[in-house]
């Protein structure tokens, strides 16, 4: 109902007033995805390639991961790739062990047969309207990505209630609908933690719809604060980043000796993006991390005694 409604309301040119669930609208339809190149806006058969994607995705068993734990909490996630180190995280921070744990790249594939057939029959339906607004609007994968998410939002519904989850820890809170999920999951009963990883929410959560937000970094209290008006969560939490306990091996107990003048650089990992020809975030962030980078490389040749170490981010 809350995704019927949100395609209606970007249909029709309504902006609602300010609040949680119009904030997450504009969210869903004003921010780009991480999911599709940039050329996708402007594929006139955008559409059809969506809606192939999904009618065939329907024939498909959907995975996930179902553990022995009897907390009614679950983990969801890009993919099941990283589950068990989000686990670990999850559990040494807030002491809750999943049952359940979610990849978002397999909620195109039903939950059940009687899903996939009500699926089936909403896409042939819906199809004609979708391919005619796609065509004719200037972002051409809006409107069928849109249905995309919508089927999306019924599988991780179905499942939560399957395997009686009252708590989701939510990792990928970047991509477009992140608010409008959680809107209407927190509706349907179950409380939403999101966890923003290292990433400054100044990109892509400058609104945060949850019940909880369990921050990675102390500057992003500062961001926090600053957007404060869009912030609709009634519980903030300070975690640590996401990499941490992975890293705590070689520390504890040890001394590093780190040389003066050594400057160390994390990159960000906008170059592969840019390579790869995916989204960029705002802000030029390609362009001002290359930039930095060459100035870091003419400052550390000018003299021999400055070394530059390079770490590249997990991406």
């Amino acid at each position: 109902m809350y995704y019927k409604t949100a395609y209606l309301k970007k249909f029709l040119g309504i902006a609602g007033s300010k609040g949680a669930y119009n904030d997450s609208v504009r969210t869903n339809f004003g921010h780009q995805t991480f999911r599709f190149p940039k050329s996708a806006t402007s594929d006139w058969l955008i559409s059809i390639k969506i809606y192939k994607s999904l009618f065939l995705a329907q024939f498909k068993k959907q995975k996930f991961s179902l553990t022995d734990k009897n907390d009614s909490v679950a983990i969801f996630d890009t993919n099941l790739n990283s589950i068990d180190k989000r686990a670990k995280y999850v559990s040494r921070l807030s002491g809750e062990n999943a049952k359940l744990a979610i990849g978002r790249s397999e909620l195109v594939n039903p939950s059940s047969a009687f899903i996939a057939s009500v699926i089936v029959f909403f896409l042939i339906i819906s199809f004609p309207l979708v391919f005619l607004v796609s065509v004719c609007s200037s972002n051409k994968l809006r409107y069928p990505f849109h249905k995309l998410n919508s089927i999306e939002a019924v599988n991780i519904l179905h499942l939560l209630r399957k395997y009686n989850i009252k708590k989701l820890h939510y990792f990928c809170i970047y991509e477009n609908d992140a608010n409008l999920m959680a809107y209407a999951l927190m509706k349907c009963g179950i409380a939403v933690n999101k966890i923003p990883s290292e990433v400054p929410l100044s990109f892509w959560n400058k609104t945060v719809v949850a019940d909880s937000l369990s921050l990675c970094f102390k500057y992003q209290n500062d961001e926090y604060n600053l957007y404060k008006d869009t912030m609709y969560v009634k519980e903030l939490n300070n975690w640590v980043p996401e990499n941490t306990f992975d890293l705590e091996n070689f520390y504890i107990n040890k001394n590093y000796t780190i040389k003066k003048g050594t400057i160390g650089f994390y990159s960000s990992g906008m170059w592969l993006r840019e390579k790869q020809g995916r989204i960029d975030v705002y802000d030029n962030a390609y362009v001002n991390e290359k930039g930095l980078f060459n100035f870091l490389l003419n400052f550390v040749r000018s003299s021999e005694k400055y070394r530059l170490v390079v770490f590249f981010a997990s991406y």
